[in-house]
């Protein structure tokens, strides 16, 4: 999701099986981007979730922030964690990350 922020916005998530609807919010709209989950988490296979749910964090400038992670293994142990997430045991994953940056996506170009 692109966009350029004028005024101060929320961002709302929602995860429906393998759908993933990002909300960007303001006090008066909102902007829909959908996208289909392709990894698939087969039913014999350990799954754990982890989410950034509340506090603060300090936004740094192009440094990725994960929102929402989800792993999957054969083996009998996972550790499901939110920072660092690619360092997750697992053999199959997805992730909500999000960065920011003081130029819009369209002036990088």
């Amino acid at each position: 999701v692109y966009g350029k922020l004028t005024q101060e916005k929320e961002i709302g998530i929602q995860i429906i099986e393998n759908q993933i609807n990002i909300f960007l919010l303001s006090d008066t709209e909102y902007t829909k981007s959908s996208y289909t989950l392709k990894t698939v988490f087969e039913k014999e296979m350990l799954t754990g979730k982890a989410f950034f749910s509340s506090g603060e964090k300090e936004i740094k400038e192009k440094e990725e922030i994960a929102l929402w992670v989800k792993t999957a293994t054969e083996k009998n142990q996972l550790n499901t964690i939110l920072e660092n997430f690619r360092e997750n045991n697992a053999e199959k994953g997805a992730a909500i990350t999000i960065s920011f940056y003081k130029q819009s996506a369209d002036e990088t170009e």
